[in-house]
Formats: C-alpha cells, structure tokens, sequence
C-alpha cells in the first residue's frame, strides 16, 4: 500500500469513527474482513461491502440515516461541501468524491 493510500484510509477511518463510534468500527473492520476477506486499509475500494456490512448490522431502515450520517462525516474529513437537503449524497458518491481530491491535493503537493 502505497502513502497516499494509507493516509486516505486512515482519514476514511476517522469519519466512520466520528459516525458510528469506535467500536462499532472495529466490529464493522471485523466482519468486513470475515465476510469479505477485505483489510481495513483496502475499505474505500470496497464502498458496496461496507454497505453490506452496516445494512447487516442496522437493517435497511437504520441504513438509509447511516449512510447519510457516514458519508457527510467524509465530506466534511476532507473538507467538501454538501448540501444539508441533499438526500443525494451516498457512500460511494462521497469516498469517489474524497479520493479525487485527496489525489488532486497530493499531486499540487509534489509540485
């Protein structure tokens, strides 16, 4: 795994710790990695089987506020707007939206 991919991992980590606790975390890493065989690090590739995972664990009515609630945690880790009334705003929609500027931000480091 390469820097960025850690950093960006790490900091998807923090907004699911600020959404659910950090225990139910460690609960969703674990069941992500015995029903999936996906690593905590390799979660932001996999933003379907997170789902999965929460859905199992909150049933499909908790998992619409979750999922909301989680994804607006990334927006705001790394620092992108959304809107309140935006029902719009999904998991995968918002970990493709951070790692794209997460990767634009890299790249105007280097330079």
């Amino acid at each position: 795994m390469n820097e960025f991919d850690k950093r960006f991992s790490e900091r998807l980590s923090k907004s699911l710790e600020q959404a659910l606790g950090d225990k139910i975390v460690s609960v969703v890493y674990s069941m992500l990695k015995s029903d999936f065989g996906i690593e905590k690090e390799n979660v932001p590739e996999h933003p379907e089987a997170l789902k999965k995972v929460l859905r199992k664990i909150f049933g499909a009515t908790g998992m619409d506020f979750l999922e909301m609630l989680i994804s607006k945690e990334i927006l705001v880790e790394f620092d992108l707007p959304f809107e309140l009334d935006d029902d719009n705003i999904v998991l995968a929609k918002a970990l493709k939206k951070a790692r794209k500027v997460s990767l634009s931000s890299e790249k105007r480091n280097r330079t």
